[in-house]
């Protein structure tokens, strides 16, 4: 079995901070906002929350694999997720998010975990504020029908 749903939503939503549109950012946020971009765009890495590069990268780990009954499922959510009206091009980068897959006894669930921007001191990451670009989003996929049961969007 993988991972409990209610694990899921925990970890979703621990990603999941004020979503910052680029038309209504508060200048306070704008250098944080700006290096996020540039990172998201130059960094040649797999990002992590503060968008630095994950320990995977510099550890030069293999990723762990997933059930291949997931792929449909992720296919799915991906393609509802790059449909939300209300996100913004960027926003439905996947270099914004982690994501995150799991089921319960007749869903496969999977979230898309917006990461979370990073705070910028001296011009340089020096941990996390609680603002993201993207929205974490989670779909509920009925494991038969690959029907889309539920959607989440989550906010702190």
């Amino acid at each position: 079995m993988g991972i409990k749903s209610g694990f899921l939503l925990v970890v979703c939503c621990l990603f999941g901070g004020n979503v910052v549109a680029k038309d209504a950012i508060d200048q306070r946020y704008q250098k944080n906002y700006d290096y996020a971009l540039k990172a998201s765009y130059e960094s040649g890495c797999v990002l992590d929350n503060g968008y630095v590069c994950s320990e995977a990268k510099k550890s030069n780990a293999v990723a762990s694999g997933i059930a291949g009954v997931y792929v449909p499922a992720l296919t799915v959510a991906y393609e509802a997720f790059k449909q939300i009206p209300d996100l913004s091009d960027e926003q439905k980068r996947l270099e914004h998010y982690k994501v995150f897959i799991g089921e319960n006894d007749s869903e496969l669930i999977v979230g898309f975990g917006a990461l979370l921007l990073p705070d910028i001191k001296d011009g340089k990451p020096d941990g996390i504020i609680l603002m993201s670009i993207g929205l974490s989003t989670t779909f509920w996929i009925d494991k038969s029908t690959l029907k889309i049961n539920k959607r989440l969007f989550s906010k702190n």
